[in-house]
């Protein structure tokens, strides 16, 4: 596109601009990568015992053991659980609105591949159903509009994004 406006200057005013206009001329910048790291088993075992003493620890650990993104885990939905099977499935993304002001919203995955269903391993089988147990209990005892929370994991975005 740069090189047909390039194109367009030089035939249009008959001028050398002292610039190819051929898009091969053009050096783009590198884009530079960060490798991500990954935790040791070692790390990851030290971390999953000190996520069991946080009141969150089990969005930690639900992370750590499916590999998910937190924009898939965080919009996670009771339908999306099947406790039965040991499976979670990716149907939305929690997506950022970059244009008009922000704000969160659930959007669709990327690609076809993002849409999929994870094993889950039985120790986090358990913790979900024993979760959302307390989740129905509390909005029962709260009376709140969350009684049938459809959300898996109800944390303040801020927060969740922190780590």
């Amino acid at each position: 596109m740069v090189a047909n406006a390039f194109s367009f200057a030089a035939q249009r005013t008959k001028l050398d601009l002292g610039v190819s206009t051929s898009p091969q001329s053009v050096e783009l910048p590198k884009r530079t990568r960060r490798e991500m790291k990954a935790l040791s088993p070692s790390e990851a075992t030290a971390f999953l015992e000190a996520a069991k003493e946080d009141p969150h620890g089990l969005v930690f650990a639900f992370g750590l053991a499916t590999g998910m993104r937190p924009e898939e885990y965080l919009e996670l939905q009771w339908k999306d659980i099947d406790l039965l099977r040991g499976t979670a499935t990716v149907q939305r993304t929690l997506c950022w609105r970059r244009r008009t002001g922000g704000g969160w919203y659930f959007g669709q995955p990327k690609t076809s591949q993002s849409r999929r269903t994870v094993p889950l391993p039985v120790s986090i089988v358990r913790e979900l159903g024993h979760h959302k147990a307390r989740q129905a209990e509390n909005a029962t005892k709260k009376r709140s509009r969350l009684s049938g929370a459809r959300y898996c994991f109800r944390y303040r975005l801020r927060w969740a994004f922190a780590f």
